[in-house]
């Protein structure tokens, strides 16, 4: 059995995957969980994304997710949560269900305007179903802004690193891997697999939205893994080495997820 964790996580307290454990089939009321993954992340993405007009100068910084002012998890806070609802459990609270739906919704300043007012809204639908989360974004512009970096479907890869695929031939696991240029790699999935605790995939839709890669430059990688071997993450791009300019009011989406699978 999987237990996923969703909730407020990490220095802006944004809603996000918090942990996923394990434990052998059985009562998942007398389960004993073991720890796979998880931490003060983000898999729902930050974004770098800059205000065209009346900005103050501050340097170019993720702002959402784990993120602040100072770059990582500390300053002042980048976004803040305005809307969060699941549905899908009977009994309100606590219960049992085939099936969640959990609709996020979170303002975040651009980089320079942090302290002054918001610059886009991010929207988030995730269908939770057994070994699955299914995940639609829309990022909607409240003031002219350019989005220069979206990661999109981002995950930690604890538990699963043996080996990786970025679609095709399985290869051993390692730090800062690619799925190559875009230009010549089309890649959608990023699959990391272990003996211990089975596989863990995040995928993108190509065909939706600017999934097809439009606004990621021709050398950069439509999937890339962190050098960082204390976050060992994989990202999607869906905005990276491009600018993508939004008018107020304008907005672009994609969609994809994550599902898990045991050996």
């Amino acid at each position: 059995m999987l237990r996923l964790t969703v909730g407020p996580n990490g220095f802006n307290a944004l809603p996000n995957v918090v942990s996923i454990e394990s434990s052998a089939c059985g009562d998942p009321a007398k389960a004993a969980w073991t720890f796979v993954n998880g931490g003060s992340t983000d898999w729902l993405p930050p974004l770098t994304v800059q205000a065209v007009e009346n900005g103050d100068g501050g340097r170019m910084v993720y702002t959402g997710g784990n993120h602040g002012s100072s770059g990582s998890a500390s300053g002042a806070r980048t976004a803040a949560n305005v809307g969060y609802q699941v549905l899908g459990v009977r009994d309100g609270a606590s219960g049992w269900a085939e099936s969640l739906t959990m609709l996020i919704d979170n303002e975040l300043a651009a980089f320079n305007t942090i302290g002054q007012r918001r610059a886009v809204r991010q929207s988030f639908s995730l269908q939770i179903t057994p070994g699955a989360v299914d995940v639609s974004a829309l990022v909607t512009a409240l003031e002219r802004v350019e989005v220069l970096t979206d990661n999109a479907l981002q995950m930690t890869t604890h538990g699963y690193q043996e080996t990786v695929s970025f679609g095709g031939e399985r290869m051993p696991f390692g730090l800062g891997l690619t799925s190559g240029p875009s230009a010549t790699d089309r890649a959608s999935t990023a699959e990391f697999a272990s003996a211990a605790n089975g596989l863990q995939l995040s995928w993108m839709d190509r065909a939706f939205g600017v999934g097809d890669g439009r606004y990621v430059a021709p050398d950069q990688p439509l999937i890339r893994m962190s050098a960082n071997g204390r976050s060992s993450k994989a990202y999607h791009a869906a905005v990276l080495g491009t600018r993508l300019a939004l008018e107020a009011g304008e907005s672009y989406a994609w969609r994809g997820g994550y599902q898990w699978r045991a050996n």
